[in-house]
């Protein structure tokens, strides 16, 4: 009872949500069939699944005081990621110890 009255509150509240969602999940298998959105987001996953292990990577090098090693590291993490912050604050570090 109290779920057909949840149900009803929701349909009068919002009587076109399920031609919505229907006209979204046509969009999204539109967006899948043609691949492209497919392959965008599996790339971007791994660009900042690759930017997390290098950073990761370089932490270590720096704490173990390899900061040439470390260096080399963050930089490549700009390439990947122009705008990540720790990347940037630690090659200014790396910078000054050199």
């Amino acid at each position: 009872m109290e779920r057909e009255a949840s149900l009803i509150r929701i349909k009068l509240k919002y009587p076109n949500l399920l031609e919505e969602v229907e006209e979204d999940l046509k969009r999204l298998k539109d967006l899948l069939s043609k691949g492209g959105a497919v392959g965008e987001v599996k790339k971007h996953r791994a660009e900042e699944e690759s930017v997390d292990a290098l950073l990761d990577r370089a932490k270590k090098l720096y704490i173990a005081g390899e900061l040439q090693q470390a260096k080399e590291l963050f930089e490549k993490v700009l390439e990947l990621a122009p705008e990540n912050p720790t990347a940037k604050f630690m090659l200014r570090r790396i910078n000054m110890r050199l």
